[in-house]
């Protein structure tokens, strides 16, 4: 009786099946494993912000909240894809360059879906790569992008950022 005159009245999100309508229990149970999950996701970033070698050339890539609308449908078929812009470009900067990624600070908060956004594998294998490092997602934009030499992103305001304070922007 309870969970029947409740049912419908709770939304939950399901990385398969997207929204559906669910009991007050389904609803309370899906939200806790969220933010179970959302826990591990932002420890396991943590375990990877690493220090930027002084000596190298910064390409700046913040990175977009996921799943959202500016990386994918607006960054077409081929860059929607988070972790092959990075492998991408990873692989083709020169060795003076390194690549610092930024996590998009909403990806952690408990009142979005980010932890569907995410492997909980997406931050060991991005940190696989020489030259790729994941700095505190907390640090200033601007502070980053005045120390960068050039910005990569999807869309979104790092890049007129950017463009504004005078740093090359793809």
């Amino acid at each position: 009786l309870f969970t029947g005159s409740f049912k419908g009245i709770y939304i939950t999100k399901d990385k398969t099946k997207g929204y559906k309508d669910s009991s007050l229990i389904d609803f309370l149970i899906s939200r806790i494993s969220g933010i179970r999950r959302l826990n591990f996701l932002r420890a396991e970033y943590k375990r990877h912000i690493v220090k930027i070698p002084r000596d190298k050339k910064i390409i700046f890539f913040p990175m977009h909240y996921s799943p959202e609308q500016t990386s994918n449908p607006t960054g077409g078929e081929r860059y929607f894809d988070q972790e092959k812009i990075i492998r991408d470009i990873s692989n083709n900067i020169p060795e003076d360059y390194v690549l610092v990624v930024k996590e998009h600070t909403t990806q952690f908060h408990y009142q979005y879906y980010g932890y569907l956004g995410r492997d909980l594998d997406f931050y060991r294998k991005m940190s696989s790569f020489k030259n790729v490092f994941f700095i505190d997602s907390e640090l200033s934009p601007f502070e980053i992008i005045d120390n960068s030499d050039a910005i990569v992103t999807i869309s979104g305001t790092a890049g007129f950022e950017a463009l504004c304070r005078k740093t090359k922007c793809l």
